[in-house]
């Protein structure tokens, strides 16, 4: 298999490194695979209560310009296996809860669960990650489930990001 790429995320300075991919261990071969897409929030985001999408607006990294401006959402352009990974953060203490949910084509396909920290900063979080094979013309969105409060923009804490594995 040719030599991939890999992308890692600098989260001191928040920029991306590529690294060259190729041979595994013992002469096998490695899975090679693009990071496709980025995106946190640049402000806190006001959710009332029920589900409501996150509305990601600072693109970090969007490799084959996926991302849909218009309509929030990324959309795949090259069909194959993806993961997807997500977590969202409230701005509230921890008498909140919080989910996540991966949305591919209006349906919810994934929902994380609720993570409450101990302590003087305790906010309920929700991770979820998929490994989902993704048709062309084919979007993924991420909505969030809580009690009444603002999702944290720290891109440390709400993100969203695609990988495309080949």
């Amino acid at each position: 298999m040719p030599a991939g790429k890999f992308y890692l995320r600098n989260s001191a300075n928040d920029a991306w490194i590529s690294i060259a991919q190729g041979a595994g261990a013992a002469g096998g071969s490695a899975t090679s695979f693009d990071t496709n897409f980025a995106a946190t929030l640049s402000a806190p985001q006001v959710i009332t209560t029920g589900i409501k999408k996150v509305l990601f607006d600072t693109i970090t990294y969007d490799g084959n310009s996926e991302w849909d401006v218009a309509n929030l959402r990324w959309t795949c352009k090259e069909t194959g296996y993806y993961n997807i990974n997500t977590s969202v953060t409230l701005l509230t203490a921890y008498t909140s809860y919080c989910l996540v949910y991966i949305y591919l084509d209006g349906a919810a396909i994934r929902t994380g669960n609720t993570i409450i920290y101990e302590g003087t900063y305790a906010h309920p979080s929700s991770i979820t990650a998929l490994n989902h094979y993704i048709t062309a013309g084919q979007y993924v969105e991420i909505y969030v489930s809580q009690t009444g409060t603002s999702v944290r923009s720290e891109s440390s804490l709400t993100w969203f990001n695609i990988t495309r594995y080949k």
